[in-house]
Order: C-alpha cells, then structure tokens, then sequence
C-alpha cells in the first residue's frame, strides 16, 4: 500500500522508530538519496540530532531494498556503551553482525586463531571471511555511533572501516561491502586520537526537518481530519509552531487528532499548555536529550551556547562545514541550516523554551566546566603555568564553582533564581518563606554576586517577612525590592553601598536618612509612604528616577532635588502637587504631576485629563472620529495580517490612559489583594509600565478599577487603540512625515540596546536613553495627548486574534469568538525591530502569556 493510500484510521508513531509497513510515514529526499547510494556501494554516514527519524529512515532502506537482493546487518552500537574491554568490544559486535550475515560462522575458532592479532586486524579479517561465505551486496548499518565517543579504544573500529574503504582497489570482495554509520556525530568526531588520520571517507546526509514544499505529508494530514481542506489548515499551523521537526510535528498531530481539534487556534493552545517552558516540562526526554548534549556531551560548550545565543538575537551566521562548534549547535538540535546556508533556530517551540533566559542560566555550567579543563590543561602542560594557572583557578573558577553551588543550594530551598538578559540574576523567595530561610539564604546570595565580572544581583523580597540584610554588604551591585514588607527602619541599608535601586513602596519608611551615602543610588521608590523630608537625597549625584507618589511631600520640600543632575524622571502623583516646574535646574527633568481637577459641571470635553481615584491611572477623553484601520499596500514593512483596510467609525468620546499602567499603579490592585505581584526583571518600577502581564491579569485589573470607582472601566478594543494611536493621522507612525526622529516620541530598539545585549537584527538608528522599560511619559505624545502608544511595551487589547481585518466591526466593536486562544497585543516594543513599531501592527498571545514586553493600557467608557 502506497503513503497516499494510508487509511484515518492508522495512528502516528510517536518516538522511536517507525515501520512504514504499518505506520504513517513521511518519505523525505533523503529516503531515495541514501536507497541510491547504497545501491551505487557508497559509504554513508547519516548525521543529525535526536529524534529526527535517522533510524526509521535507515528501516524504510532496509524494508526496501531487502527485496532487491541486498543483504543488511543492522546493529544499535549503544548496547555496547558499557563495555570496557576492547576485544569483548568487538567480539561482540562480530557475534550480532555474523547472525544476520552468516549464522553458521564459527566465531569462537575465529577469534582463537587470532588471539595475537591487533582487534582492528581481526575485524577487518571477520568481513573477508563473510564475504568468502555470502554472495551479492552487504550492507552493515552501525546505529547510534556517537555511544563510541565514550571509548578509546572504538577509534579502532572505525579505522578498520576506513582501511576497508581503502582497500576496495586492491580486494575486489570489500567492493560488495557497504557500511551505513547512523548517529548524532560527524564523521571528523569519530576518530579521537588526533596523530590518526581522521574518518574522512563517505558520504554526509544531514537528515532535515519535514517540508510542506518538498515533501508529501499527506500520512501526517489524514491523521488529522478527514475533511481535506480543515486538514491541510491544522498541519499548517503544526509546521508553523515545529518548523517540520520529525517529532514535535507527530506528537503535535496525535495530539491533535485525540482531541478532534477542527480550528487553528487548537494547535496554538496545545502549545501553550504544554510548552511554555521548560520547567514546567519537568524531565521530558525529548527536551532533556538538548540539554544533557550541550552540558555533558561537548567540549566547546561555551561556543556552541555563544553561537546559538548570536543566532537567537538575529545575527546572520554563515553555516561552517567544517567548523566543529557549528557542528555541534547543528547536532544539539537548536539550529538547522536554511536554503541560504545560514544558521537559523530550528523552530518556535525550541526558540520559547531554549530562549536567552535558557542561555544565561546555562553559561555559567559551561564557563566553569571551561575553567576547570584550562585549569587542569595548565597544570599538565608546564610547571611554571601552575603560577598563572592558580591565579586563574582563585579569581574566575573558584567564584564561578561557588555561584553555580549557590545556585543549586537556593533553588533546593524552593528560592526562584533565573538569569535575566545583560547577565542580571534575579533571586526571589518562596511563597510563605520564613525568616529563618532568608537569612539562611544570605550567605549564598553573596557567593552567587562574587568574584571577577559578577553580574548584578536583583533581589526581590516583595511581600515577604523583612531580615536584617546587612549581610549583603560586600556585593558590588545590588537592586532590592522590599515594598509591602514590614520594613520601617532603612538603617540597616547604610552598609550597603553597592545598593543601586530599591523599592520601599508600601512600607512604614518615614526616614531617609540612612540612604545619604549610599552614592551608587540609581532609583529609589518610596511611594506609598509616609516620606517628607527629602533632603538626605541631596548629595546622591546617580539618583535618576525617584518616585514620590502618594508620600507626604509638599511642593515646599522638593528644594534638595533640584542639586541633582542625573535626575530624570520625578513622580509626584497622589501629592496634591501639580504645577511643580524645576525652572530648567535640572536638564531633561521630566515630571509626573496630578491632574488639574476637572470643573464641575462642565462634562468630558476632547483632551480632558481626569484622575477618578489618587490611586487610578490617568485619563485622557479622546474625541469621536472615522479613521481607515489597518495598512496601505504601500506601507513599508507591512504584513499580510493588515488586510484589508476597514473603515472604522468611533460614534462617542471615551476616556483611555493618559500612559500605559505603571508598576505603581498595578501595586495599588496588588496591595488590595485583587492582583498578583508583577516581575520588573530588575530594570526597575516606580513609573515604569508594568510588565509580565497577562491579558487575564489585565482584566482583573481592570475589574478592580471598576469595583473601585463604581466607573466603566475596560481594555481598549483593537480598533479603538489604532484609532488613538494614529490621533489622525495616516502614516506608518503618528510622528511621521513632520518628523523621522522616533528616539523623540517612543522607546525603541535602538544601537543602545543592541550593545547592552548583543542584538543583532534591525534597529532603528537613533538613540532614547534607555536599554529596557522607560518611564511613561518621557517622550513627546501624539495629537491626543497619549503618551507611548508606540513602543515601550505591547499593548493588550480585548479583541480575539483574527489573521485579517475581514470581517471588522464599522464600529470599533471588539471581535470575540468562543474559541479565543489568543488576544491582540498592539504597539510594539522597547526590543521591537523597526516594523512592528507602526500604528498598523498587530499580534496574537495566548491569553496566559507573560513576558517582558507585554503590559497594557485602560479605557474607560463615558456617560452620556
């Protein structure tokens, strides 16, 4: 029966090899490719990752050439793995071949012939006999032969193959025999022994991923439905998510098929369920195979997860045949080689589990596995290198051994430690910890920030019982977060003078004064408080963001501030303070003030500001208009998804956020009990938007805003916010044609970014200031009066992802299906490239996502 006659009912072999006699199989180029050398005698080594169908490949060979008169042997070399003794080894070996190729092969008297004989010698004299006692084509298949790379002595092995290969001219019987080498690792890897030539002979098929383009999945789609065209769509969203991936495609489409999925949407939430990371994944094989070949497997670790992290962040890297670091990125599975021969990730899936979190967290194992081999390559190569070498071991592999030590202590002790982007280690504690574990903890902490070229640590106590942190003092670089902890005195913080932000929002802290010499201060939050005195602040010359809403203090006490010239970003919201101006004394000061109180009486006028609570965000009242939601052809950068253009009417005035939500605001709803605490990733919070927000998370805040006022308050449908992110304009971007300067009206990926973490992809040339996250409000709004409607973080909104603009509602309705999987983020983001920062763009998240880029903007609905 032919692939295109498999019936429904067959299900997907999932993992292991697949018999095509009774299973779905997909027959790729390189099925008839390595059917065609082995017919032609050629030596073929089969080479790539786990799981990509090398061993079903070779059965489908067998399966078809068998008839043809070709005789195999076929043998797993990893049943071997644990033998240590060389001519056990491959006495062996000779045994399982000989009982396919000559049952009736006295191995016994032939091995006691030539108990002088080199193993090597002896294997190559095995295949002669053979070959004496068989007529026609032999083909040996050798599967799993990176188990060899455990064993010295296997370099015999392949030396023999090599010399078999080499003495076809002279022996016309080696000229019928045929060796198939199947593994994850190339032929330049198999002979250790650098004095020995290499096995340089064969030929190299690097088994690809599955291909819509080029190959007939027709066995994959009748799994799915037997409606041909509902089919075709589901595996095509598969692919999207696997990139072809032998595995991941099958499972995902069993899966699909046992939940009778009939939508698109089905595969994304399969993925989001089940893939969302790698912790949650807990020891899946699949994925655990990546991991434990690049830590255990490969030398050059550090390379291979430098090369990988430079491809993830968008940089182009030319495949490199004979390069052994790409080789091994290429076998860990991560990358595959495009049609333009570069390297690219391999899919979706691995780019969301192996992400650059996965990479910071992972360097630090590599780095000192690195040491430990310089280390002892010094002590063993030259005596006086052990000066140098002991330098080395004190002062990089030392720290390096403790941190990593560190770092498995807390995480045993249930404390979250994760490796955010630019290195920074952020460390919180378990829910309900003692403080008996914190101060347990401390100890670790500071091995976990020392030695040379420590990264920051970002330690973040939020809602847990306070300790005594003095402890911390001799960590160069510290960011502490201790809002809503039963802190009142700061005194204990005097000795830290590494200390470069901290967050006491929500705390009983009335007094500053232990804080005067800490002159490494960047950001300070004391909102929340009962804090008014400022003048301890006066001498602290970093201090660039301070956040004094809803404290205690007057515009009379804000005379110390002016003396700081790193001042950027001043809150005052909640104070009562709104007409504070720094009268130029401080350049570039940017202040955050309330609302002027509306007059009474007067209703909601266009451009309004309001305030309905000192703890909500504030609002701007945008007017009614029509606008022309989605792209012109024209538009550079446009994608597909913006199609067609729809005319929109916005029939009433409506109120949306002045700025997106800032951490400030979202404690407010955390501090009431209704919302769960939010991660800033250590780049700060204050009046920075919050983030690692999910669009549930946004609902509920919004909820809590509504109970709280009593007022309408809601997310944004998607044709509202292009509406008020275009404030009547047309182009790309609403600051556009006057001005082409974006670093003036949004935070963006700039060269600034790219530096700090090493982003290669497209940016825009300017610079803003900042690396991450800035605070709202610091660049020019657009005609409505909003601020960071582009850029800075994406945006949720209410609709349901749609891959159109079809069937757009005239009125700016929100689309909303019974079957959302995922919800429309707009806007763009600090780490965006150039065209996702466009009035025009849109996506689609699943509704549980968070992530550093992703917050929100409220709406609220006006009365009559």
């Amino acid at each position: 029966m032919s692939d295109t006659e498999l019936p429904l009912s067959r299900e997907l072999k999932v993992g292991g090899p697949v018999d095509s006699s009774e299973q779905p199989y997909v027959s790729r180029e390189a099925d008839q490719e390595l059917q065609s050398l082995l017919k032609a005698g050629e030596f073929v080594n089969v080479v790539t990752s786990r799981q990509m169908g090398k061993t079903s490949l070779v059965y489908r060979a067998i399966a078809e050439l068998t008839p043809q008169g070709y005789q195999f042997a076929y043998y797993d070399l990893s049943a071997l793995r644990s033998e240590t003794d060389a001519r056990r080894y491959f006495q062996t070996l000779a045994g399982e071949l000989a009982r396919e190729l000559a049952p009736t092969f006295d191995l016994d008297a032939f091995w006691h012939q030539r108990e002088n004989q080199t193993v090597s010698q002896g294997f190559i004299d095995f295949f002669r006999d053979v070959l004496a006692n068989t007529v026609g084509q032999v083909i040996v298949v050798l599967d799993e032969i990176d188990s060899t790379l455990e064993r010295d002595f296997t370099d015999d092995l392949f030396t023999a193959i090599r010399s078999i290969y080499t003495a076809r001219p002279r022996e016309a019987a080696f000229k019928r025999l045929t060796f198939c080498l199947v593994g994850v690792a190339t032929p330049n890897e198999l002979i250790k022994t650098r004095r020995t030539t290499p096995y340089n002979i064969g030929r190299t098929i690097w088994l690809r991923d599955f291909d819509a383009a080029r190959d007939n999945l027709a066995p994959l789609v009748r799994t799915l439905n037997v409606e041909p065209a509902l089919a075709n769509t589901l595996i095509a969203r598969v692919l999207y998510w696997t990139g072809g991936q032998p595995y991941l495609t099958a499972w995902m489409c069993d899966e699909l098929r046992r939940e009778g999925a009939r939508t698109p949407q089905a595969a994304d939430a399969l993925v989001e369920s089940n893939l969302s990371s790698l912790d949650k994944l807990g020891h899946d094989p699949h994925f655990e195979q990546t991991q434990r070949f690049i830590s255990e497997r490969v030398t050059n670790g550090a390379e291979v997860l430098g090369l990988y992290e430079r491809i993830l962040r968008g940089k182009r890297e030319a495949d490199q045949a004979a390069n052994l670091t790409y080789a091994h990125l290429k076998l860990s599975g991560l990358v595959k080689r495009d049609e333009a021969g570069n390297l690219v990730t391999r899919n979706r899936i691995y780019e969301r589990l192996f992400n650059l979190e996965w990479v910071e967290k992972s360097k630090p194992k590599q780095a000192l596995k690195r040491a430990k081999l310089w280390t002892k390559a010094v002590a063993a190569v030259l005596a006086v290198a052990l000066i140098g070498g002991g330098v080395y071991y004190q002062t990089t592999v030392v720290p390096l051994q403790q941190r990593e030590e560190a770092r498995q202590t807390l995480e045993s002790e249930k404390f979250e430690v994760s490796s955010g982007l630019g290195g920074l280690i952020t460390v919180r504690p378990p829910a309900q910890a003692r403080p008996d574990d914190l101060r347990r903890a401390i100890p670790h902490l500071v091995k976990l920030a020392s030695g040379r070229d420590a990264p920051a640590l970002h330690l973040d106590l939020s809602g847990s019982d306070y300790v005594d942190l003095a402890g911390l003092a001799s960590v160069h670089r510290l960011r502490l977060n201790l809002s809503r902890t039963a802190i009142t005195d700061l005194a204990a913080l005097r000795a830290l003078s590494g200390l470069e932000a901290l967050d006491v929002s929500f705390t009983k802290v009335t007094d500053l004064s232990p804080l005067a010499s800490l002159d490494k201060l960047q950001q300070l939050d004391v909102s929340n408080t009962g804090v008014g005195d400022l003048a301890p602040l006066a001498k602290l010359t970093r201090l660039g963001e301070l956040n004094l809403s809803r404290t205690k203090v007057t515009r009379d006490n804000l005379s110390p501030l002016l003396t700081l010239s790193a001042l950027h970003t001043l809150a005052l919201d909640g104070t009562g303070i709104v007409d504070f101006n720094a009268d130029g004394r401080v350049a570039g000061l940017k202040v955050l003030q309330d609302t002027v109180p509306l007059k009474p009486g007067t209703g909601y006028q266009p451009r309004d500001t309001f305030r309905d609570c000192s703890q909500c965000p504030q609002m701007v009242v945008v007017p009614a208009g029509n606008f022309t939601m989605g792209s012109p052809p024209d538009e550079v950068g446009r994608y597909k998804d913006e199609d067609p253009p729809q005319e929109i009417k916005i029939a009433k005035v409506f109120a949306v956020g002045k700025f997106e939500v800032r951490f400030d605001e979202w404690m407010q709803c955390v501090a009431d009990g209704a919302c769960r605490g939010a991660a800033d990733q250590g780049w700060g919070r204050g009046p920075r938007p919050v983030i690692n927000i999910s669009w549930n998370d946004a609902k509920v805040y919004t909820a809590w805003l509504a109970k709280k006022t009593g007022k309408t308050y809601r997310l944004l449908t998607e044709a509202e916010w292009e509406y008020v992110t275009r404030a009547g304009t047309t182009a790309s971007r609403f600051w556009e044609p006057k001005s082409t300067n974006a670093c003036a009206f949004a935070n963006v990926l700039n060269p600034e970014v790219k530096k700090k973490y090493k982003f290669e992809w497209e940016s825009f040339t300017c610079e803003d200031g900042y690396a991450e996250t800035a605070p709202v409000g610091m660049f020019q709004p657009n005609a409505f009066g909003l601020y960071d409607t582009l850029g800075n973080v994406w945006e949720w909104v209410e609709d349901c992802w749609q891959d159109s603009h079809k069937d757009a509602a005239p009125d700016g309705a929100a689309r909303v299906t019974k079957d959302c999987i995922s919800r429309v983020i707009r806007g763009g983001s600090w780490s965006g490239k150039p065209r996702g920062v466009r009035s025009a763009n849109r996506d689609g998240v699943a509704p549980g996502n968070r992530s550093s880029y992703l917050g929100f903007r409220v709406a609220r609905t006006l009365s009559p």
